[in-house]
């Protein structure tokens, strides 16, 4: 009977250790991936970005990896924002994403994340603050593309923001008349603006559709004096983007029956006096 207990027991013991054991085996084999070294490599007043190692893609191969990030929450999960990235060598190694439709000026918590079929993996915890100033690019305040700074603020403002499209293409219109819009600085136009609106009675002139013109709930745009046109055509073209071949005007006034404006054409671009009845592409800008 003694050796019939003992017996027993040692099954039980037996078979309790190999569950155990098989227990074991099944978690240490199912291992969400290991990601380190998360840091920022650059950021700017919108967007930020990062680089992160997955030195390890656990018990199976990594099907999503990215960034997560919160300005609320000190430890980010895919339940906040979340910006993946492409997998590329079965989901291992440095990887450099970045992150787009942050907010400026606001401090967040960011992590780098790795997923596979047991679950989801975290880096280590970085915060960082996105710039307060606006960059050339930048969506500006009232929904155009920033293309000036001049560095700092001063008589109000500091940086001019242009439409992304063209208004239209109306005339400058008062012909044989002068208006005395001859300002042609940076932040100037809509000194000009102002002359042509109070001065000229026609309605469809392109002071005119600035002037009227709102977007994101702001009516301070203004047709651009002829070194605003020339920054926005020759300097930030591509980075304002939606010009199109044929003229354009400023708001600067060359004579009676022309305007100083700029034409874009397959074989350049060069400055033009452009006659005041003649239909020319506009683009409204405004200064913040």
């Amino acid at each position: 009977m003694k050796i019939l207990k003992l017996t027993l027991i040692a099954l039980f013991l037996s078979l309790f250790t190999n569950c155990s054991s098989s227990d074991d085996e099944v978690f240490s084999e199912n291992q969400i991936p290991t990601i380190q070294g998360l840091e920022a490599t650059g950021v700017s007043s919108t967007s930020a970005t990062f680089s992160s190692n997955i030195t390890d893609e656990g018990s199976s191969s990594v099907t999503e990896r990215g960034i997560v990030w919160s300005s609320t929450s000190s430890s980010p999960t895919k339940q906040d924002n979340v910006t993946p990235i492409s997998i590329v060598n079965n989901g291992t190694g440095i990887s450099v994403i970045t992150v787009t439709g942050m907010e400026r000026g606001i401090s967040y918590f960011v992590r780098a994340y790795a997923e596979n079929e047991f679950g989801v993996g975290y880096s280590n915890q970085i915060t960082i603050t996105t710039l307060s100033d606006y960059q050339i690019g930048d969506i500006g305040e009232a929904g155009g593309i920033v293309f000036y700074d001049k560095g700092s603020y001063s008589d109000g403002w500091r940086y001019l923001e242009s439409t992304t499209e063209n208004l239209g293409s109306p005339v400058w219109g008062c012909n044989n008349a002068l208006m005395n819009a001859n300002y042609t600085g940076l932040g100037e136009g809509d000194s000009n603006t102002t002359l042509i609106v109070n001065n000229c009675d026609d309605e469809t002139s392109a002071a005119k559709l600035c002037n009227n013109y709102t977007q994101n709930g702001f009516n301070d745009w203004y047709l651009p004096s002829i070194d605003e046109l020339q920054l926005m055509i020759i300097n930030e073209r591509n980075t304002i983007g939606g010009f199109v071949i044929g003229g354009y005007t400023s708001s600067t006034e060359h004579s009676s029956t022309h305007s100083k404006g700029y034409v874009i054409s397959s074989t350049g671009i060069f400055e033009d006096n452009r006659p005041k009845m003649n239909n020319s592409a506009v683009r409204a800008i405004r200064k913040f």
